[in-house]
């Protein structure tokens, strides 16, 4: 009987000397291999440009307000949410693109980056997340502050004038 506890003992401990055995075996039999084909590196370009990033900014309505009505052609685009599209909340500036959020960063990098971005969506969290992407990418952001919800609110306030088209 105490045989066959003693042979129950050993064998897993035999096992894993075996197998540490077999480990070391493929790793030094297998580092001396020479690679089975040689890439071809010359297709690949020598180096790559990363453009700098950006600064992402907020503007609050009434400067963004000064700027139009100082007559300046502003790049303005407005992001559209087609899931929460509230008409009420969409103001039409002069020269602002309306275009949907899905497509966006499509549309806007075609604009050259020394150009300065204005972004505008309905509470300002959308363009904020698309200022910081179109930064990566080497632009210049401004996002509207609250959104067109806080324009159209700070307008009423206020008494400001919104330009027509």
């Amino acid at each position: 009987m105490e045989t066959h506890i003693t042979k129950n003992f050993h064998t897993p401990m035999i096992h894993r000397i075996s197998a540490f055995a077999l480990c070391l075996g493929l790793l030094a039999g297998c580092s001396n291999e020479t690679p089975k084909s040689k890439p071809d590196f010359s297709r690949l370009p020598k180096s790559i440009t990363v453009p700098t990033s950006g600064q992402v900014n907020y503007i609050s309505s009434k400067d963004l307000l000064e700027l139009i009505n100082s007559g300046r052609k502003l790049p303005l685009y407005f992001l559209q949410d087609l899931s929460s599209v509230d008409p009420g909340l969409m103001v039409p500036l002069p020269g602002m693109r309306v275009v949907n959020i899905g497509e966006a960063v499509n549309v806007i990098l075609k604009q050259p980056r020394t150009e300065t971005i204005y972004l505008i969506c309905n509470y300002g969290d959308d363009s904020k997340r698309m200022a910081k992407e179109l930064a990566k990418e080497g632009y210049n952001c401004y996002y509207l502050d609250g959104g067109s919800y806080n324009l159209l609110k700070e307008t009423k306030q206020s008494g400001w004038k919104i330009p027509t088209l």
